[in-house]
């Protein structure tokens, strides 16, 4: 609920229809999940749910072993204890803590052990997802395995789920890229626009 935030400024002013968010970073999950009953433009039509995704393998791993990965963020205590600090470092969040670190200057995290945070997060794959919840526009942005997670969607997930409209970051991964587009292609998809980090792609009619 930061005025100054542009995220928060665009949930404010933003014409929601029915929207699913899934985030996996437990902090930012709860200002989604109060920001989506808060605003009557959101309420009722925003639902929020406090997942990962994951590929099919590490899934399987997953559940053999009945439990969920650790997801690392940074302490929201300990930044609210230095103001000093930018908002947006509680946001950053990863599977991997080298991928929080790399974000965060070296002087903030080395040898304080409560910089950064763990939590159990419960993880599900895009399918699943899709097939489950049914949203009209699927919009990725998952650190980089972006690629990987939308080749991996089978063509009978898209039509069972009834997604339109398809939104995924290429930059990060650029040698799967192709393959991705190719596979979503295949499954009666066209490119409504490609950008210098993301591809917009919509279904073909008929």
């Amino acid at each position: 609920k930061d005025e100054n935030d542009a995220d928060y400024q665009k949930w404010k002013s933003q014409t929601w229809d029915r929207t699913i968010l899934v985030e996996a970073n437990p902090f930012v999950y709860r200002d989604l999940a109060a920001a989506a009953t808060t605003f009557p433009a959101s309420f009722g039509k925003v639902e929020v749910y406090n997942w990962g995704v994951m590929s099919r393998a590490a899934h399987g791993f997953i559940r053999e072993e009945n439990k969920c990965p650790s997801f690392y963020h940074v302490n929201r205590t300990y930044l609210a204890n230095h103001p000093e600090l930018p908002h947006q470092y509680d946001q950053i969040g990863s599977f991997r803590i080298s991928h929080v670190l790399k974000h965060i200057p070296k002087r903030l995290h080395d040898g304080d052990p409560y910089f950064v945070a763990q939590s159990k997060i419960e993880c599900r794959l895009l399918p699943e997802i899709l097939e489950e919840l049914r949203p009209a526009t699927l919009k990725l942005d998952t650190e980089g395995l972006d690629c990987n997670l939308i080749k991996a969607v089978p063509c009978r997930t898209w039509q069972l789920a009834h997604v339109s409209s398809i939104v995924f970051e290429w930059k990060h991964c650029p040698t799967v890229a192709a393959r991705a587009i190719w596979q979503v292609v295949r499954c009666k998809f066209e490119i409504a626009s490609f950008g210098e980090e993301d591809v917009h792609m919509t279904r073909v009619e008929g």
